[in-house]
Parts: C-alpha cells; sequence; structure tokens
C-alpha cells in the first residue's frame, strides 16, 4: 500500500519546519513504539505544483501493509504533528491515491 501525506501552507518557513519535525517524529515513533511496522518513508518532496493560490506544498510518501498497527501508527503521527505544528499547516493523508 501507498500513503500520501501532504502539507501545504501561506508560510514556506513553517512548511519546511513542519515537514522537518514529522520526519524526524516519524522516525523516533517507528524506533520505539512501532518496531514491529514495516514502513518505508521517503521525503519531504515538493509536490508537482510547489505554489497554488498562495499555498506552498510539500510531500512524504510511505510504503506499507496497511493493517491495524499501522493505522494505529499513522493516527498517532497525524495527531501529534497537529499539535506540534499549530494552525500554520495543514496536513492531510491519502492512502492508496489515485495519482502521485
Amino acid at each position: 500500500d501507498i500513503a500520501l501525506f501532504s502539507f501545504s501552507s501561506e508560510d514556506e518557513t513553517a512548511l519546511c519546519n513542519a515537514c522537518v519535525n514529522f520526519a524526524e517524529f516519524m522516525k523516533v515513533l517507528l524506533d520505539e513504539k512501532y518496531k514491529d511496522v514495516k514502513i518505508f518513508i521517503y521525503g519531504p518532496f515538493d509536490a508537482p505544483i510547489y505554489k497554488i493560490n498562495e499555498q506552498y506544498r510539500k510531500r512524504f510518501i510511505a510504503k506499507c501493509k496497511m493493517n491495524t498497527q499501522t493505522r494505529r501508527f499513522f493516527t498517532e503521527a497525524l495527531t501529534d504533528i497537529s499539535k506540534k505544528i499549530g494552525k500554520k499547516v495543514t496536513v492531510s493523508i491519502d492512502i492508496n491515491p489515485n495519482n502521485i
């Protein structure tokens, strides 16, 4: 399965900081709490169209086997990063997207 994490913000610096924090947190979470989750995370990458309507966009791609434990991992990662980044950056996830 593929999971596409999309980040967007009007503030490019906040966007970059959020992506760095997300990558670090995912690594720590996988090393400490979710050792049994087999996942490969790539990114952050600039979105194909980096800026739309004054919104900068970046993405992560995760290759994984979707199961209950993987869903818990994604839920915890998204919940935590949403609390850390506040309202300046929007985060979304798309499981098995039609387009990458």
